[in-house]
């Protein structure tokens, strides 16, 4: 059996770090996981993310998978990796298959399998299953089905710790949790808003791009930009994307009515 902890990305649409845990038992437990037996990482820019250490609960046996289009050599110099790493640049992969601003999930489902010695065919009912119930079908789930077996055969299978894997000779410690009054859950704010501190912009493989021959400046980007990355410019009132609040969520692009926006790649440099 396998148990996975995902960390899921903006509005929830795919993970973005996922903890895996391989046993011969059944697992029924949920949530936060320490000592993986894999740890995918669905963007390195998760490494530079200050608020969070992704090394901080992983065991010495832990294999690290991250989508990147960087050298292993690369991330072992800049962050000081020393365990079994694998990159592959999942993202290019999804982009060249599925499409421009394709998400890489189906490919790291496809990559995860491998590593973890599964079947493709058990891999294939999974995804068929998960992508139908999604309402994907269709020529667009055999392409989808395309990229897990390319991203499959890209991987090799790693070789899974028997018994529980361990830090540092112990065990994850056990943190017991007191009652805590309903009441202390409501949305009461108390202090100022600090959403302005954390630049998201390098959550997302992809921003938009505004092409200003065909903008009109209806502002309708504007108006639905859900994090106010999008200002309208005094004198010109063309818009103006802020690429650091930019998440990539691309709803300006599904709302324009002229196309005048257009996805494009971020350099991850």
């Amino acid at each position: 059996m396998c148990r996975t902890s995902p960390y899921m990305g903006l509005k929830g649409e795919e993970p973005r770090l996922l903890l895996l845990c391989a046993s011969p038992k059944s697992q029924y437990l949920r949530g936060h996981m320490s000592n993986p037996s894999l740890l995918a990482i669905a963007d390195d820019s998760l490494l530079d993310d200050s608020t969070i250490d992704l090394l901080a609960d992983i065991a010495d046996k832990t294999v690290i998978l991250l989508n990147t289009g960087k050298s292993a050599e690369q991330i072992r110099s800049k962050y000081g990796i020393g365990h079994a790493l694998a990159v592959i640049d999942l993202s290019e992969l999804a982009s060249r298959i599925i499409g421009r601003n394709a998400m890489a999930s189906v490919a790291l489902a496809g990559t995860i399998g491998r590593m973890l010695g599964l079947d493709f065919n058990d891999l294939r009912q999974s995804l068929d299953l998960e992508l139908t119930n999604i309402r994907v079908g269709g020529d667009e789930l055999e392409r989808n089905i395309y990229l897990a077996q390319q991203a499959f055969d890209l991987a090799e299978p790693i070789k899974l710790s028997e018994g529980p894997i361990q830090r540092n000779g112990k065990s994850a410690a056990c943190v017991e949790l007191e009652y805590q009054d309903p009441k202390i859950s409501t949305c009461t704010i108390v202090s100022p808003g600090n959403a302005r501190t954390r630049r998201v912009g390098d959550w997302s493989n992809f921003k938009p791009i505004i092409d200003l021959d065909k903008c009109t400046k209806c502002m309708i980007s504007f108006v639905y930009c859900p994090d106010s990355a999008i200002t309208i410019d005094g004198d010109s009132k063309y818009p103006i994307v802020d690429y650091g609040a930019c998440k990539g969520c691309n709803i300006c692009f599904t709302e324009s009515p002229t196309k005048a926006i257009f996805i494009e790649r971020r350099s991850k440099e």
